[in-house]
């Protein structure tokens, strides 16, 4: 009996220990965040814009109280329904590619919650770590393949 209740404890909360997976589709489109980034000591708003050829237009805002600057990137994603990797090339070269790899935590229609996994921070502007990120789903223009 004993090991019947051991069994079945297994078979009930094996389930809760794995990863949930999420239906990478989901990221199709423009989300927005914005938190305060302690090493640059700025407001900084994130809107990344993710498109189903596997780019992302992530176009970067930070706002230190006197001014304002501004920087966007074309990067490559890929997505497993538990991770979301960015892939960024350096100095146009797809050779010298840093790679940034997301847990997702949540992902629906409207809200998006990715924790950074072992980033490697050297070089980085700004706050880099094991950082957990939040976006809500924006409004986008959908881009057709003849540009119109």
């Amino acid at each position: 009996m004993k090991k019947l209740l051991i069994v079945l404890s297994l078979i009930v909360v094996s389930p809760a220990l794995a990863d949930s997976t999420f239906d990478c589709t989901d990221l199709t489109g423009s989300w927005q965040g914005d938190r305060f980034d302690t090493a640059a000591a700025s407001q900084r708003k994130v809107t990344g814009t993710f498109f189903h050829n596997s780019m992302v237009l992530l176009e970067y805002e930070y706002d230190d109280g006197h001014s304002t600057s501004n920087y966007s990137e074309f990067v490559r994603w890929t997505c497993d329904g538990v991770f979301l990797t960015l892939s960024f090339p350096l100095n146009g070269q797809d050779a010298d590619t840093v790679v940034d790899t997301y847990k997702i935590v949540e992902l629906n229609s409207a809200y998006f919650v990715y924790r950074a996994i072992d980033p490697d921070c050297e070089g980085r502007y700004g706050d880099c770590g094991e950082i957990t990120y939040e976006a809500i789903r924006i409004p986008t223009i959908e881009y057709y393949e003849d540009g119109c």
